[in-house]
């Protein structure tokens, strides 16, 4: 009976994609950090090269190492000779916003608009990590639960985020990322129920591709070695998990090597930008402090903020006002910390100087972080904050423990760097359950009673 509801949850999800693909789907041409994704495809597939053109198409460009290879990797699999002339159309025409070398050639000043859009195979790629993700969704909640209404509600509700279809219909590793996560914390899940070796390998494996996929997830892996270690209290479990960690990894620190002489995940500056940026945040004042939760409350927040307060306090956090933390004169601050120091070495000196301002500014962008797909994201932590209490009140701790990697990862994305929602994406699952127990408390349906019965 269960492998018959799964089935027609799996084909219900299916025929809903196919409807919004019909309907819905719009493709959209990349740009800014799309762009860059679409530039490893076209090399991928044109060239058998993991590397940036930045424009220059006619000729292949030197092997890089500035981004993780697993998502470009699998997408250029699906690239059609018509998708790659778009690819190289756009391309040559796209302005770039990644540069980040003197003398790197950023294509055009002017955006052409005279590309033929054909990326439907790769869209179609995305979707069907999206349907991945949604059946995961389910599979998750029913797993944590039993109850059927979270099986077919879960997907549903995040399928009404519409932040999934949104990251579909763009090259962006978020399509990627989301089903590996919802397959680590199912493998975490299943590791409390029953412990195993296989598990410990495979949640090991799918640490790994996280990190092929966005390098930061490197420093979960000892988390997630943790977790293992806690709930078995035997060192073999974290100890086979690292081991198939590092080597789903070595294949591609062996390729840096080969080519840089150096082992390491990835070769760029990006890294210490976005911690400068981040220091650089620590320079509101404790008035401005609690005004960033209200600016950063989705979708209203940064209006009633201008509302209620003076342009020099609310104007902190809007790129486009004179009273912005990165502009004059409050960059001066900004540029004052050097760019070619490792990132680590930035954020600690900026916690060093101000620990308390460090930690109060973490906490404002962790909030800043949690709401994926705005509203929807708020109403949905309502609902999982409840359900999170429901479950520990009564004894069951699985929700706890498959909550512990994402909000470890949001924490940690808010020490580090301005933690937009869309780094959080592996939220949607957990959001999703909340909406399903949010509404069911609200219309006192059978929801609290058919939590945790069997078939």
């Amino acid at each position: 009976m269960i492998k018959v509801r799964f089935g027609l949850l799996f084909i219900a999800i299916i025929a809903v994609l196919i409807g919004h693909w019909i309907l819905g789907a719009a493709p959209e041409q990349p740009r800014k950090d799309s762009v860059r994704y679409a530039d490893y495809i076209f090399n991928l597939h044109t060239f058998q090269v993991f590397g940036l053109s930045y424009g220059k198409t006619e000729t292949a460009p030197l092997p890089g190492a500035a981004n993780a290879p697993l998502y470009p990797s699998l997408v250029s699999l699906f690239v059609t000779d018509k998708t790659n002339r778009s690819l190289a159309c756009t391309l040559a025409s796209t302005p770039r916003f990644d540069c980040q070398s003197p003398g790197t050639s950023c294509g055009p000043i002017n955006v052409l608009n005279s590309c033929e859009p054909s990326l439907e195979p790769l869209i179609l790629f995305n979707y069907a990590l999206l349907a991945l993700s949604l059946f995961l969704c389910g599979w998750l909640a029913f797993s944590l639960t039993g109850s059927y209404l979270f099986l077919y509600f879960t997907p549903l509700f995040a399928f009404l985020s519409f932040q999934l279809t949104d990251y579909g219909q763009r090259l962006l590793v978020a399509n990627l990322v989301i089903p590996l996560f919802l397959s680590l914390q199912l493998i975490l899940l299943a590791f409390i129920k029953q412990p195993g070796l296989k598990l410990s390998s495979a949640a090991g494996i799918l640490t790994g591709l996280l990190t092929l996929t966005r390098p930061e997830y490197l420093y979960m892996a000892p988390v997630v070695a943790g977790c293992f270690w806690w709930l078995s209290k035997k060192p073999i479990y974290p100890a086979i998990l690292l081991i198939a960690f590092a080597m789903t990894l070595t294949p591609w620190i062996w390729r840096n090597h080969s080519h840089f002489d150096q082992t390491t995940l990835i070769q760029s500056n990006y890294g210490n930008h976005i911690a400068t940026e981040r220091i650089a945040l620590n320079q509101m004042s404790w008035t401005q402090w609690p005004v960033s939760f209200i600016y950063w409350f989705p979708d209203s927040g940064d209006k009633i903020a201008k509302f209620l307060f003076r342009k020099e306090v609310s104007g902190a956090f809007d790129n486009s006002s004179a009273y912005s933390i990165f502009a004059a004169p409050n960059s001066e601050l900004f540029e004052s910390i050097d760019p070619t120091r490792s990132p680590l070495m930035i954020l600690a000196d900026g916690f060093v100087k101000e620990p308390l301002k460090h930690i109060a500014v973490t906490l404002s962008l962790a909030w800043r972080g949690v709401f994926v797909g705005k509203i929807w994201g708020a109403v949905g932590l309502i609902g999982y904050l409840l359900l999170l209490y429901r479950e520990t009140s009564r004894g069951r701790y699985g929700l706890m423990w498959i909550s512990v990697l994402p909000l470890f990862m949001l924490a940690m994305r808010a020490g580090v760097s301005l933690n937009v929602p869309r780094y959080n994406a592996p939220m949607i699952g957990l959001l999703a359950m909340g909406w399903v127990y949010f509404l069911g408390a609200l219309s006192r349906s059978s929801i609290q009673h058919d939590l945790h019965t069997d078939d």
